[in-house]
């Protein structure tokens, strides 16, 4: 992690590295921001000499695919970072993905059906065009603005031989790593997908006398025959996209489900019909439900525990220079087991911003969804450094409350450095921020 902050603020082929998003063994991806002013996410992977030249042609194949499920790719290139050699990938960026929403809630019947329609989509372009998608699992299932999407840096060309590797994942097929790659392994990673979206367990399965995996009996219909014939050991026994895509598309939905009111009230564009069968799909609807409501919910639960209320008066709120947004600023305790002094005067803070909340998000809101940040200030009144408090359940609202924050500006002190704790609070009418100092 201290690499990969010394990396923030970076600029590698034109591209500011704004901050880190994910860190893995061998990859890390920042937000950054192309020519233009265009928001993206940048991918960079460990890898040099033959190796560096496979994944880049591999990129830049996969750069010339299009469909409006896919996760476009911008561009590709070489660098070093921390002393490491990297290549590196710039992409549409996402605001969430459906692996950080199964751990709060499973997904309803309805809205797998949504799920399955872009997905199936996406996959039956690859398999026609000879590529697979080689990743499928949750957290390749993005939300971009209300549209999903399929991630694409993990397309390879059918026949290409997988790398074996000791610790297998329960989303690959098990033929991965002995023989080449075909689109029945897409198959077996999307069953493994639909019984996690519907169960919220991703494990591997019990197996039958048969050596078959037994689906759970609690996964409804048709989504259970669906799953059982994705994951048949035999990648030849295995249904086709264009086979599940029927199967969906002449299943009547189960008599229990009832959309919700909140469904009823999203009237979002409808996109067209997949391409093998009737199905029509509400991809705005999806967007919105399965990637924000559970995590714009006061009943949604969050990685952090929250933080404990203050047991200090609030500060009497300052008269606000304006509104921004719509929405007053006022400052206030910090809400936290923190300590925090109230604002004095109006001449603490030059600069105030609100994050820049998507209506359409906005609308999904129920209740109040708050986070925290601590923002340190330098002498200039600059804000130097930035970290949650409070992170929330959602990684949406905490991304744009991040870039508010950051945008703020104090007026100028002899101290040496200060800190500032920024609330800022979601509701559907309105977003608010609070600002206090921070004395510990």
């Amino acid at each position: 992690m201290e690499a990969t902050q010394q990396c923030e603020g970076q600029v590698v082929g034109g591209f500011p590295l704004r901050h880190c998003l994910a860190k893995g063994d061998n990859s890390l991806v920042y937000e950054t921001q192309r020519e233009g002013g265009q928001k993206a996410a940048i991918k960079f992977v460990a890898a040099a000499g033959d190796v560096a030249k496979k994944q880049l042609s591999t990129w830049d194949r996969a750069a010339k695919l299009s469909h409006p499920h896919l996760l476009r790719i911008f561009e590709t290139g070489q660098s070093q970072l921390a002393g490491r050699d990297y290549v590196y990938v710039v992409m549409e960026f996402a605001e969430e993905n459906l692996a950080e929403i199964l751990p709060q809630r499973a997904l309803t019947p309805l809205e797998t059906t949504d799920m399955l329609g872009p997905l199936l989509e996406s996959l039956g372009y690859l398999h026609r065009n000879g590529f697979i998608h080689g990743h499928l699992r949750p957290s390749n299932i993005l939300a971009v603005s209300n549209q999903l999407k399929l991630s694409s840096d993990s397309v390879r060309a059918i026949g290409e031989g997988y790398q074996k590797r000791t610790l297998q994942s329960a989303y690959e097929a098990p033929e991965v790593g002995s023989a080449p790659v075909s689109p029945s392994a897409d198959v077996w990673s999307l069953g493994m997908t639909l019984v996690e979206v519907l169960t919220q367990r991703v494990s591997r399965l019990e197996r039958a006398d048969s050596n078959e995996p037994l689906v759970p009996e609690s996964v409804p219909q048709p989504f259970r025959d669906i799953a059982r014939n994705c994951l048949k050991q035999n990648p030849a026994g295995r249904w086709t996209v264009e086979q599940i895509a029927a199967k969906l598309s002449s299943s009547t939905p189960p008599p229990q489900v009832v959309p919700t009111p909140r469904r009823q009230a999203l009237n979002g564009a409808l996109i067209p019909k997949i391409g093998v069968g009737a199905l029509v799909i509400a991809v705005a609807i999806l967007a919105l439900i399965l990637f924000r409501r559970s995590g714009n919910s006061n009943t949604g639960t969050s990685s952090q525990p929250p933080a404990a209320a203050s047991s200090r008066p609030a500060a009497v709120p300052k008269p606000a220079p304006g509104r921004v947004n719509g929405s007053q600023i006022n400052p206030q305790t910090n809400g936290t087991g923190e300590t925090a002094a109230p604002t004095t005067g109006n001449g603490d803070i030059v600069h105030e911003a609100l994050p820049n909340v998507a209506p359409s998000a906005q609308r999904t809101i129920t209740g109040h969804l708050k986070v925290r940040i601590r923002v340190h200030v330098d002498q200039a009144g600059n804000v130097t450094g930035a970290e949650f408090v409070t992170h929330g359940p959602s990684v949406y609202f905490a991304r744009i409350s991040m870039e508010a924050a950051r945008q703020w500006k104090f007026v100028s002190a002899n101290a040496a450095a200060r800190a500032w704790i920024l609330q800022f609070s979601f509701s559907r009418k309105e977003t608010t921020v609070h600002a206090a100092k921070a004395t510990s």
